[in-house]
């Protein structure tokens, strides 16, 4: 999948400053740790003879990984070069301010295509949603849609976005367990759990529920001050085969 807008939107208003700020080739050999560069991309930013080149390179192949990607570059940077990662951070607040001051207060309506799109955001940039196209502001609607089943608009009320480098709380967890079903143990597995635990947690509780609230729990117990909803996403997002997007869409927002 390709990266959203408002994910190409912060690289490139960085561009110019990562291409002379950043300690590229550490960044490089971490992404390859983390699985998401390849052989390939790895060969074609080693071919690039000087740094700014290589960087160039780099930020030429990260939108083609999706937000995966833009999310995994973030983790990165927090950890090995925190001035890059905070310009990144302060680019999306400043990119939020003028998409939010450009834009009326108060219920948002969108269709539900534009509304999925808006909920594939980790960061929460531009996550507040925006009249549809076909309808100019102000002349909207305000026809309240009572069943996950209607077709055409749906109404989402103004809501928060979380930081993405936030602690996931009990109760997210608690969310996204009522909204994993059988696919929980590959899940598991994904996260590097051994089949003994998955035993260990069926017979510690009678309900699908409660195995898999567990799992998560001792995922957030494993990970410590790194259980971040940007950590939680970057192992959902990148499940064999994927999840749906309505299984952890909840993270994004308070």
């Amino acid at each position: 999948m390709a990266m959203t807008n408002c994910h190409r939107d912060v690289l490139r208003k960085v561009r110019v400053y990562m291409m002379e700020n950043l300690e590229v080739d550490t960044i490089i050999q971490n992404l390859v740790g983390e699985l998401l560069l390849t052989a390939a991309d790895e060969e074609t930013l080693s071919a690039e003879r000087t740094a700014r080149a290589r960087t160039k390179a780099l930020l030429d192949i990260l939108p083609r990984k999706g937000d995966v990607g833009y999310t995994k570059l973030l983790i990165v940077l927090r950890e090995q070069q925190t001035f890059v990662y905070q310009k990144l951070v302060e680019t999306e607040q400043e990119i939020a301010r003028s998409v939010q001051q450009s834009r009326p207060m108060g219920l948002r309506f969108v269709t539900t295509q534009r509304a999925s799109l808006l909920f594939q955001q980790p960061s929460g940039i531009y996550s507040q949603p925006v009249l549809t196209d076909s309808e100019p502001s102000g002349t909207a609607k305000c026809t309240r849609i009572t069943s996950s089943t209607d077709t055409g608009q749906v109404i989402l009320r103004h809501m928060k976005p979380r930081s993405p480098l936030s602690l996931v709380s009990t109760q997210a967890l608690s969310t996204l367990a009522t909204h994993l079903g059988s696919e929980w143990e590959q899940l598991a597995i994904h996260m590097g759990f051994p089949t003994s635990k998955l035993y260990h947690w069926k017979q510690e509780n009678s309900t699908v529920w409660g195995q898999v609230f567990a799992m998560l729990e001792s995922w957030k117990n494993r990970n410590g001050n790194n259980a971040t909803i940007a950590q939680l996403l970057a192992v959902l997002m990148t499940f064999k085969p994927p999840l749906s997007q309505s299984v952890y869409r909840h993270l994004y927002f308070e």
